[in-house]
């Protein structure tokens, strides 16, 4: 399933990604385009990525947080 957010915080192992409805997804590094690491010091960033409900990492309010893979880049950014 084909989803989109934006990254609302980062760490060292992984990313938060926000639907908007509440639901949180959870991405560690390792399922992020190199193309989006730049873009994580300029706030929230808007992508892509397919959700793994077999798997997930801690809890929201809103149920618990799956994870996400293959997370690319939603828009692109010419600067």
């Amino acid at each position: 399933m084909i989803l989109e957010g934006f990254i609302i915080t980062y760490g060292k192992l992984a990313v938060t990604i926000d639907v908007g409805n509440g639901q949180q997804y959870y991405a560690p590094y390792e399922e992020i385009s190199p193309h989006v690491i730049p873009m994580l010091s300029l706030g929230r960033v808007h992508v892509i990525f397919e959700a793994d409900i077999t798997r997930f990492s801690g809890r929201s309010r809103h149920g618990p947080r799956f994870y996400a893979t293959s997370v690319m880049l939603k828009d692109t950014l010419f600067l």
